[in-house]
């Protein structure tokens, strides 16, 4: 029996669908799925104004930058030895849990920090990688 056009081209749409599918799961983006997880996480804290001496994450420099006593926090194409990651995965009652102020980061958000840092942690040198810091209350 020969399928109509019709059916056969609905197949073939139905079955392509997997193909199109976004691929956020697959291989993050840093302004559409890491930007938004370390403004929200991570930028309250670690940022120069308010911790002068630790990690920041206002912009790519200083978010690579190895830490004297620490190394990197976060190691391209390595997730497990990115101290993000660790930090964000400990049990709560571990002293290096993060984040301090705020719940803990999901598990969604954490396999994209993962999968992001697997993928080489691309992350753009200019305006579009900098993450200006909330205000806080000794800014008002």
């Amino acid at each position: 029996m020969i399928l109509p056009r019709f059916s056969l081209a609905a197949c073939l749409m139905l079955t392509s669908c997997r193909v199109l599918t976004p691929t956020a799961s697959l291989h993050p983006q840093f302004t559409r799925d890491i930007r938004p997880i370390l403004e929200q996480r991570c930028a309250a804290c670690h940022n120069k104004k308010l911790l002068s001496n630790a990690w920041s994450v206002e912009n790519r420099a200083l978010a690579f930058a190895s830490k004297p006593g620490i190394g990197p926090i976060i190691v391209p194409g390595s997730p497990d030895k990115s101290l993000l990651i660790k930090a964000i995965t400990v049990p709560d009652a571990h002293p290096q849990a993060m984040p301090i102020l705020s719940d803990r980061v999901p598990a969604r958000e954490v396999e994209l920090l993962r999968q992001w840092i697997a993928d080489g942690a691309s992350w753009p040198a200019d305006a579009r990688g900098n993450i200006v810091p909330p205000r806080s209350a000794v800014d008002y």
